[in-house]
C-alpha cells in the first residue's frame, strides 16, 4: 500500500506535467535536430537559390561527407525525419505503474482514461497530448511554428506529428494508416483535421474538440463528462450513416430493359465473385497485384425520382444485404467529413452515397487524397472480406470530376419515364388497401403530367 501510495500522482495536472517533461525532451532533440539540418544546408548550399529549394534537395543527396556502401546510414529509412529514438521502455513502464497507482487510489487522469475509453494506441494517445499542449503553455505552440517553418502557427500538422512520434517508415506507414482509416479519435471529432483544401494530408493541422480539451485539462476529470461526449459524437455519426430498413424488389423498379438489365448484371457479378473467391478459394490468388478490381463503384445519374434509391434498395434485397445509405446534401462540410471516415471505419457491403457531387464535384468537401483512398477502399477487398458495391447518385453526370470517372465500373443513366413508364408508376402508387374510384383514367394521367417516380 505505502508502494502504491509513493507511486500515486497527486492529480492530473501531475500526470500532465510528467507527460510533458518527455514532450520538451522530444522537442528539444527536433529543434537541435533541425538546427543542425540547418547548418549542413548552409554547408552545402553554394547560392541563395540553393538555400531556397533546399527542401527539396535535401532529402535526395545526403548531407554527409563520405557514405561507403556498407556505412550505417544507407541501412536508414527513406522518409526524411523519421530518425526519432523510441519511448523507452523503462520510462514507459514506470509511467503506467504510477497510472495504475493513481486509478487504485481513485484519482481520475484525463489522457489515460481517453485512452482506455476510446481503445487509442499509443500513437494517438502522444498525438493527443502534442495536440493538447499550446493549450497549456504558447511556448508549445511556438516550437510548433518553428519546425513546421510556419511562425506564428501554434497547431501542430500531422507532418510534424509523424516526425516527432514515428521511428521509422514501418510506424509512419502505420501512423498514416490509423489516422486516415479507423482512428477513434478522427472518426468521433475528437480531433479535427483542420485545411480541407490542403493538397496533401501531412499539411493539415490538428485541433483538438474544445470539449476535450476542458476535460483533459481539469483537476479532477469527470468522466461523466467523457463518457457524454464520446456517446454523442457516437449519436451524431449513426444519425448521419443509417441502414435502409425499406425493401424492394425487381418489380418496382420502372426502367427501360438496358438500365434494368445493368443493375441485374451488377448483383450477378458480385454473387459470382463472391463465389470465386470463397466457394472456390481464389481469394488466396493476387489478384489485385495483377491489377484486378474486386469491388463495384457505380454511378447513378438522372434527376429526381428516376428510381436511383430504389434501385440500390432493390440490389441490396436481391443480395440480402443490408443498404448503408447516406444524403451528403443534407450534411455541412463537417458531418460529410464525419460519413466518410465512418464508412472508411466500418467499410460497409453495400453502399448508397447519394447526392454525391458533394465529394466528387469540382468544389468538392474531400481533397484528393480522401477521394482516392475512398475510391481504393472501395474498390478492393481485404482478405476475408466482402466485395462490396458502392452506388453514388447524382443528378447530373458532369457534376462529376472526370478523373474520378474514368475510376468507375459503370455508369447508369436513369431517364425520366415515358408515357407507358408513367402509367405504371400511377397504378403502383397508391397501396392496395386505399379504396379507388374504379372510373379513374389511369391513362389520361400518364399523358397529362410528365412526372418522375418521386413521392
Amino acid at each position: 500500500m505505502v508502494g502504491n501510495q509513493t507511486l500515486a500522482l497527486a492529480d492530473n495536472w501531475a500526470y500532465l506535467r510528467l507527460e510533458l517533461s518527455w514532450l520538451d525532451r522530444l522537442l528539444r532533440l527536433a529543434v537541435a535536430r533541425q538546427r543542425q539540418d540547418v547548418k549542413e544546408i548552409d554547408r552545402v548550399a553554394k547560392s541563395k537559390v540553393d538555400q531556397a529549394t533546399s527542401h527539396w534537395w535535401k532529402g535526395l543527396i545526403s548531407l554527409e561527407k563520405q557514405i561507403g556502401n556498407d556505412d550505417k546510414h544507407q541501412r536508414q529509412p527513406n522518409i526524411p525525419g523519421l530518425t526519432n529514438p523510441p519511448l523507452p521502455n523503462s520510462y514507459q513502464q514506470q509511467l503506467e505503474a504510477r497510472i495504475k497507482a493513481s486509478y487504485a487510489q481513485g484519482i481520475v487522469l484525463g489522457l489515460p482514461c481517453l485512452r482506455d475509453r476510446a481503445a487509442l494506441t499509443l500513437f494517438e494517445k502522444n498525438l493527443a497530448l502534442i495536440t493538447l499542449a499550446p493549450e497549456v503553455n504558447r511556448r508549445y505552440g511556438q516550437l510548433y511554428g518553428y519546425l513546421q517553418g510556419t511562425e506564428g502557427e501554434s497547431l501542430p500538422t500531422v507532418d510534424l506529428v509523424f516526425r516527432l512520434l514515428c521511428r521509422n517508415d514501418t510506424d509512419w506507414r502505420d501512423a498514416r494508416a490509423r489516422l486516415t482509416s479507423n482512428s477513434p479519435l478522427i472518426k468521433l471529432g475528437l480531433v479535427e483535421l483542420l485545411d480541407a483544401n490542403a493538397q496533401t494530408l501531412l499539411e493539415r493541422r490538428l485541433k483538438l474538440d474544445e470539449r476535450l480539451v476542458n476535460y483533459l485539462l481539469a483537476a479532477s476529470p469527470d468522466p461523466q463528462v467523457l463518457e457524454s461526449l464520446v456517446l454523442e459524437k457516437k449519436k451524431k455519426l449513426s444519425s448521419i450513416l443509417e441502414i435502409s430498413r425499406i425493401p424492394k424488389h425487381w418489380s418496382d423498379l420502372i426502367l427501360p430493359a438496358e438500365q434494368l438489365g445493368s443493375l441485374q448484371h451488377i448483383c450477378r457479378q458480385w454473387q459470382l465473385q463472391s463465389q470465386v473467391d470463397i466457394v472456390w478459394g481464389f481469394e488466396r490468388v493476387p489478384r489485385r497485384s495483377q491489377g484486378t478490381r474486386a469491388g463495384i463503384v457505380v454511378l447513378l445519374t438522372g434527376p429526381a425520382g428516376t428510381g436511383k434509391t430504389t434501385a440500390a434498395q432493390a440490389i441490396a434485397h436481391s443480395l440480402q444485404r443490408p443498404l448503408v445509405t447516406t444524403d451528403l446534401a443534407l450534411l455541412d462540410s463537417y458531418g460529410q467529413k464525419q460519413v466518410w471516415a465512418e464508412i472508411m471505419a466500418t467499410s460497409p457491403t453495400v453502399l448508397l452515397v447519394k447526392s454525391a457531387q458533394e465529394w466528387l464535384g469540382r468544389n468538392g468537401s474531400l481533397t484528393a487524397t480522401e477521394i482516392n483512398q475512398f475510391m481504393h477502399q472501395r474498390s478492393t477487398v481485404p482478405e476475408k472480406s466482402e466485395h462490396c458495391i458502392t452506388m453514388l447518385t447524382v443528378e447530373q453526370r458532369q457534376t462529376v470530376k472526370p478523373s474520378i470517372v474514368r475510376q468507375l465500373d459503370r455508369i447508369i443513366e436513369f431517364p425520366l419515364p415515358h408515357e407507358g413508364a408513367r402509367l405504371q408508376l400511377w397504378q403502383q402508387a397508391f397501396p392496395a388497401q386505399v379504396p379507388l374510384d374504379p372510373d379513374i383514367d389511369w391513362q389520361f394521367l400518364a399523358q397529362r403530367w410528365r412526372l418522375s417516380g418521386e413521392k
